[in-house]
Parts: structure tokens; sequence; C-alpha cells
């Protein structure tokens, strides 16, 4: 999509809960950090999405080098992703095998 071309994600992933990772976080220097902080960064990034007309269901800074924040990341595309089957019905499945599968998508190179 082009710059000023709006996403449309209810028509394209219907249903589909997306998660904003914003990955690097750790290149912010010691005078950006002192004023950009994190929940600037997340307002920015929200204020971006509803400009291009696209609903993440969350946003999220991390750090993939260093590890900051994956966890909470994880936890939260765990949460977002429905069951697939009740645990009662299959009880021989594992968790991860009860959930839909989880898609990582960026761009080459960034710490995916």
């Amino acid at each position: 999509y082009g710059a000023d071309r709006p996403v449309h994600n209810k028509n394209v992933i219907k249903d589909i809960p997306v998660i904003l990772a914003l990955n690097k976080i750790d290149l912010l220097t010691p005078t950006m950090r002192k004023s950009v902080n994190h929940d600037m960064l997340i307002e920015w990034a929200w204020n971006e999405c509803k400009r291009f007309r696209f609903e993440p269901h969350a946003i999220i800074t991390i750090c993939a080098r260093t590890g900051y924040n994956v966890p909470l990341l994880l936890d939260t595309a765990i949460k977002a992703v429905p069951i697939r089957t009740s645990l009662k019905r299959h009880p021989n499945l594992t968790t991860a095998q009860r959930f839909r599968d989880i898609y990582i998508i960026g761009t080459t190179n960034v710490g995916k």
C-alpha cells in the first residue's frame, strides 16, 4: 500500500487479531530516551494506524535482540488467538496444538 492509501484490515483479514510489534526499541540513543518513551511511541503508532484505518489488536514495543517485552508479545499473541478446540473434547492435544497458527510478518533482516 502507498503512504496515502488506507488499509482496510476488516476486509483483508477479517476476524484475525493483528499485533503490531515495534522492534529495535534498543536503538533509541540515550538522548532520544530522555525525550521519547515507550508510551509516546505506542501512541504515535496508534495514531498512524487510525490514520490508515488499520485496527491492530495491540501495539507492543520490543527488542528481539535483548528479549525486551518478547514474553509480553508472546503472551498477548497466545491470548489473542482463539482456541481451536476444547480440551474436554480432545484431552490428548497439547496447548500448542489447540491454538490457531500464529504468523510473524515483517521486513527482511529486522529481527523477526
